[in-house]
């Protein structure tokens, strides 16, 4: 395969997914916004009338009315994501990624060699573990949302009103962020990103990020694609980072790509644990 088709394959499920959530969020905030005008209206209208029967003189009545009109305000769009609409949408967002990444990986992980190489199951698969469990905990310290007033939480039970909605929610995040979310991740950032950046950092010695061997270890490149991978990630900075450093890092270990993937998927089941045995949904 040529190298514009390899690049395809690994920044595809990363893409797909961006694109995907970004126009299922801002139709539903165009949604949300237009409710929001309605009833922003309705209030206009209602305070009139009632500002027009309660007044006892021209004046009072053109105070009330200026008063009723400047008093409601439209919501800004970060108010806009407490809405209903855009609380419920988080959930579609979140079922559309992982069902995305999932049907790609289904017919196309052949094409990928990294995603069917044989993994010998040893002690670095224990270290794999170790890692893992110890990248979930450094992003339960960071707590970087624990300013759940600046986040929308992910609380099924109460934006549905069942219990029984709500855990079932709740194992698909479990289950989308254990299993679909790594592999979308570590093929972008991971398989092509860090390798791109290793072979533009040694033109004379690959023709193609796909001859780059995972053995191969670029501090430079290490840095690069994992501050790139924490600026996208905003205010979560620092975890993503940090942890994106430690899956890079088990990949170098033996240069298997699985490795730096069953590391993410354990490092995301120990913060779905977390938060459904501590109940703190801002890491959700």
């Amino acid at each position: 395969m040529g190298t514009g088709v390899e690049v395809v394959l690994r920044i595809t499920p990363w893409i797909l997914t961006i694109i995907c959530a970004n126009l299922l969020h801002y139709r539903s905030l165009l949604d949300a916004r237009n409710e929001n005008r309605e009833r922003v209206l309705a209030q206009r209208v209602t305070s009139k009338q009632q500002a027009k029967r309660e007044a006892s003189s021209k004046d009072a009545f053109e105070f009330m009315r200026k008063q009723a009109t400047t008093s409601k305000h439209e919501l800004l769009t970060f108010d806009l994501m407490r809405s209903p609409i855009m609380r419920k949408a988080r959930y579609k967002i979140k079922l559309l990624r992982y069902a995305a990444t999932s049907v790609y990986i289904l017919f196309f992980y052949r094409f990928i060699p990294e995603l069917n190489e044989a993994y010998p199951v040893n002690f670095f698969s224990l270290e794999c573990l170790i890692v893992g469990i110890l990248s979930g905990l450094i992003t339960v310290y960071l707590n970087e949302n624990q300013d759940e007033a600046m986040r929308t939480l992910w609380r099924p039970a109460v934006d549905f009103g069942s219990g029984f909605l709500g855990d079932i929610w709740d194992v698909i995040r479990l289950v989308g962020a254990s299993l679909a979310v790594p592999v979308e991740e570590e093929l972008f950032y991971h398989s092509w990103m860090y390798r791109y950046i290793l072979k533009l950092l040694h033109k004379d010695e690959y023709a193609s990020f796909v001859h780059v061997s995972f053995f191969e270890w670029s501090w430079v490149a290490w840095l690069i694609s994992n501050a790139i991978k924490g600026i996208y990630n905003g205010k979560e900075w620092q975890s993503y980072f940090i942890n994106g450093l430690l899956f890079q890092w088990m990949i170098g270990r033996r240069g298997l790509f699985l490795d730096g993937l069953l590391t993410h998927a354990i490092s995301n089941l120990t913060i779905g644990c977390w938060v459904l045995t501590t109940n703190q949904r801002q890491y959700w």
